[in-house]
């Protein structure tokens, strides 16, 4: 089976083509250029693509070239569908929707925080405890979940993903507990504050760096186990996992009701 996974659920997008279990081409925003011809760059310098809806379609372009696949050969199309970047998560669930209508392709989304807790259990293989992720939520919170690890590449929830503040997601590691996500990135560099929980003394295990945020590999570990579990999400229903509306949507809320009164 051949499978697209795409990423663009934060700023470091990813495609990735996994041919029967074996990932066979990979491709990262940061590794994708364009001549500064094209970029507006004037000393024709490559230059780094720049907003998701411009990065999506030749990254998905260079990682399916470099797997020496055509696009009618996927027989599956994975994605992260949230919590995420709001424009990141929207454009990329058109591309995969479209790609999927034009090829007869599968589809399966899957949530940011399933896949980075799958994630880091697979680099912890032998821990048997909790899986706490997290990832930024901006306004000072977090889209926080708790996981368990059920086998290679699977978890399940420990009760409903949350928006909790910094310091509350701080406040819930327990001993036994592994940590991951880029919602590390915000508190690490917080803990002994004045004012911000200390941690230092409960005995929870911080996953390595380079394990906290989602990728295309992930992404493609996880759907495989999804699909060959049964699971096919239906292509007209997949809608990006926004959790909460954005900060413009809100304004135009608020902006109507004061209009209303």
């Amino acid at each position: 089976m051949n499978i697209l996974a795409i990423d663009f659920s934060s700023k470091l997008a990813s495609a990735a083509v996994f041919s029967d279990g074996r990932r066979v081409a990979m491709v990262t925003s940061e590794s994708l250029v364009w001549k500064g011809v094209e970029s507006g760059d004037s000393d024709g310098k490559p230059a780094k693509l720049a907003g998701a809806s411009a990065l999506l379609t030749p990254l998905v372009h260079a990682t399916i070239e470099k797997s020496g696949l055509k696009p009618s050969d996927f027989q599956l199309i994975a994605l992260p569908v949230g919590p995420g970047l709001f424009t990141g998560l929207r454009v990329a669930v058109v591309t995969a929707k479209t790609f999927a209508y034009a090829t007869g392709a599968e589809v399966i989304g899957l949530n940011t925080l399933e896949v980075l807790a799958a994630k880091a259990h697979a680099a912890n293989r032998t821990h048997a405890g909790p899986i706490r992720v997290a990832v930024n939520a901006q306004r000072q919170q977090l889209f926080a979940g708790q996981y368990r690890s059920t086998g290679d590449w699977q978890v399940e929830s420990i009760g409903d993903n949350q928006i909790v503040d910094h310091q509350a997601w701080v406040e819930s590691w327990a001993a036994g507990d592994l940590i991951s996500g880029a919602g590390l990135k915000l508190v690490l560099p917080k803990i002994g504050e004045s004012g911000f929980d200390n941690s230092s003394n409960r005995e929870f295990q911080i996953a390595d760096q380079g394990d906290w945020d989602c990728d295309a590999a992930s992404v493609a570990q996880v759907a495989t186990k999804h699909y060959e579990n049964g699971r096919r999400d239906d292509l007209w229903n997949l809608e990006p996992l926004y959790f909460r509306p954005s900060a413009a949507e809100e304004n135009r809320m608020a902006r109507h009701s004061a209009r209303n009164k």
